[in-house]
């Protein structure tokens, strides 16, 4: 039962004086308050002491800034609808700090005098029991009268108070309180109206956050989408758009915003005819999932060429919802050429010369980079054909689109045509169930390299010609043309006319492939580009084999520059690979050769039948070494001089030094 003010005044003084008391007659709430006030908080206190300013409050500001933010309004409504009443509405922090305090002027006067003010600190350790730090401590709402207060400064009033819980995670998150200047004024119904007002607090927390996690996701959504790089668009079950991100805009060419449109007016007005995107349509109106569907929209300005992938959203049997995704063909294209290294590496500053022959060579090159007509490479095998290719690629306008290179020798006949042209699904036993795209599909837009196009079958040679005069494929097992806009670059080391007249190479392909014609002189014929292409190529080895020579002995060079090189480039690269695996020392030299490499050099004309050679070797070896070196020495190391004085051939004198390890 509630004590009179003067009994409760009576028993605060017993208390506070440590003298007994009927505990009954102080309310649990109470009397546990004060026992945890008693010889901790100075009850005679007539003023709060501890006041934040300055940056000190305005942390506490900025920590609370959500709670002032929902309950400062609602501290104003509170202070509304009791003014006039000598009432002040108050809000505070989880540590009693108050951030708000508004009420009627004469009451304001009264409790400035105690420090009733934003940034003092009401919590229970500094001011004792009151309405605010108890209601923190005890987690619950509490309304305290006149003396039940521990400090004298408030006696004069009566406080109601509810703690604001964080919807959330539970936790404190600061408190409304209602302090009435005279203990008649206060009903019980006060409580109720604070504890109200806070409800409305906690429940404008948790909407404020759940619109804030609603708007998150429709962002994260919104990025996640825009993040995709296939278009991707969402529709109600009646066909209506509701969300489109902006590569699906892009890859139909649509005009404006089309959110909130039916999808199929919105294809009307794009494409006109349905006829023009009647796969589309086809797919929209499936009740059935679709993967990698390929779909052919027909426009004024081209064809746009993709694959979708279809999902419906299923409720109680019923389809609420559709979303498609739009998968450009180009762009998957890509992907599988860049997965499979269908890329050209050389560039026309890779290729090493400087023949007169041969730069003519690499000067039309990089004319025909320039034009989108068919080239013919021929020349022996190992003159570097493919590097032609590429580098003729890589200078044109296809050059960032793939570069497929396609050896006709080495894929069978019966396979040539699927790797080629591709097939549909089921289209042979053993056939991909969902097809699989050639190499023109996948080189659109860029080049093919046929090389050895000499070995391409005849019956292919009629496919291959059909191409080049419609720019369109057909799949094997397939009934649709497919548009197809690749650059032809062929290669050969045979006698492509010889083999015309033969019969063996379509004279109407010959003529379509021989519009751009490079014949590449072989090694023998470019002897003065051997010295360089030592340097390039040694270089190039060195890295791959982790090894360092600092220089080439001229002697190796001048052998080298004698050989005939059968095998061209590709040759004259193998030996010096051999030779560096050989190496032991900072000098690549003459003995660093393989000894069979000695076995294949021709004689020259200056000892063509060996019989020089053969005086050498039966003047026997003392003599012999002693012959070699006083010639040396008489042309001052002039090994190319030695050898004339010698009469045998220079390769002849360097294999007999190398024997005598000189």
């Amino acid at each position: 039962m509630m004590q009179s003010e003067q009994g409760m005044k009576s028993l605060w003084k017993d208390f506070v004086a440590e003298r007994d008391i009927d505990a009954r007659s102080v309310r649990p709430e109470i009397l546990d308050s004060w026992e945890r006030c008693r010889g901790r908080v100075d009850p005679f206190q007539k003023v709060n002491r501890k006041i934040s300013t300055g940056k000190e409050f305005n942390e506490v500001l900025e920590r609370s800034r959500e709670l002032l933010e929902i309950g400062g309004p609602v501290v104003d409504a509170l202070y509304k609808f009791v003014k006039g009443s000598g009432f002040v509405a108050v809000l505070s922090d989880a540590d009693g700090y108050l951030l708000k305090v508004i009420g009627d002027p004469e009451v304001m006067d009264a409790v400035t005098q105690i420090n009733l003010v934003p940034g003092s600190d009401w919590s229970e350790p500094v001011i004792g029991t009151n309405a605010i730090g108890t209601s923190i401590v005890a987690d619950r709402p509490l309304q305290i009268y006149a003396y039940e207060h521990w400090c004298v400064c408030n006696h004069v009033g009566v406080c109601s108070a509810s703690p604001i819980h964080d919807p959330t995670t539970g936790r404190t998150l600061g408190v409304l309180d209602i302090t009435a200047s005279e203990y008649a004024r206060v009903h019980p119904h006060t409580l109720g109206m604070v504890v109200a007002a806070v409800g409305s607090v906690e429940g404008q927390i948790a909407a404020k956050r759940s619109g804030i996690r609603l708007e998150r996701a429709d962002k994260h959504k919104n990025l996640i989408m825009e993040s995709i790089s296939d278009g991707l668009l969402t529709m109600d079950n009646s066909g209506v758009i509701t969300h489109i991100n902006q590569r699906a805009v892009e890859l139909l060419s649509l005009y404006g915003n089309p959110l909130g449109e039916s999808i199929y007016s919105v294809l009307k007005k794009r494409f006109g005819k349905q006829e023009n995107y009647k796969e589309l349509v086809n797919v929209l109106n499936s009740r059935e999932n679709v993967d990698g569907e390929f779909v052919t929209i027909y426009t004024s300005s081209g064809v746009i060429k993709c694959t979708v992938v279809y999902r419906c959203m299923w409720e109680n049997d019923v389809v609420t919802g559709k979303t498609l995704v739009i998968q450009e063909i180009s762009r998957i294209r890509r992907i599988i050429n860049r997965v499979a290294g269908n890329r050209a590496q050389t560039v026309f500053s890779d290729i090493v010369g400087k023949n007169v022959r041969f730069m003519e060579c690499v000067e039309m090159a990089k004319r025909a980079a320039k034009t989108s007509s068919n080239v013919l490479l021929t020349g022996e095998s190992g003159t570097g054909k493919d590097l032609f290719s590429q580098a003729i690629h890589n200078a044109s306008t296809r050059m960032d689109e793939s570069y497929i290179a396609i050896n006709c020798a080495a894929i069978p006949r019966d396979l040539l045509g699927s790797e080629l042209f591709g097939y549909t699904g089921g289209a042979f036993t053993g056939a991909n169930r969902s097809g699989n795209p050639g190499k023109f599909e996948l080189a659109d837009q860029g080049t093919i390299f046929f090389d050895e196009i000499g070995e391409m079958p005849l019956e292919m040679q009629a496919s291959l010609l059909r191409v080049l005069e419609e720019k369109a494929i057909t799949r094997i097992g397939g009934r649709d043309s497919i548009s197809v806009d690749v650059r032809i670059i062929a290669a050969t080391n045979k006698d492509i006319g010889r083999e015309v007249e033969k019969g063996n190479f379509r004279y109407d392909l010959f003529y379509r492939l021989d519009v751009i014609s490079i014949k590449l002189p072989p090694l023998r014929e470019r002897r003065d580009d051997i010295p360089l292409l030592i340097e390039h190529l040694a270089r190039k080895i060195m890295a791959t084999l982790n090894k360092e020579i600092r220089r080439i002995d001229p002697g190796f060079i001048d052998i080298c520059v004698e050989s005939d090189w059968p095998g061209n480039v590709r040759e004259l690269q193998n030996m010096i690979e051999k030779a560096l695996n050989f190496a032991s020392g900072p000098v690549l030299s003459i003995s660093d050769l393989p000894p069979q490499w000695f076995e294949g050099l021709h004689r020259t004309a200056a000892d063509p039948d060996g019989r020089e050679e053969r005086k050498l070797k039966e003047a026997g070896s003392m003599a012999e070494r002693r012959i070699i070196m006083e010639s040396i020495a008489k042309n001052r190391g002039n090994k190319c001089m030695a050898a004339r004085d010698l009469g045998i051939a220079r390769s002849s004198l360097y294999r007999k030094l190398k024997e005598m390890k000189v």
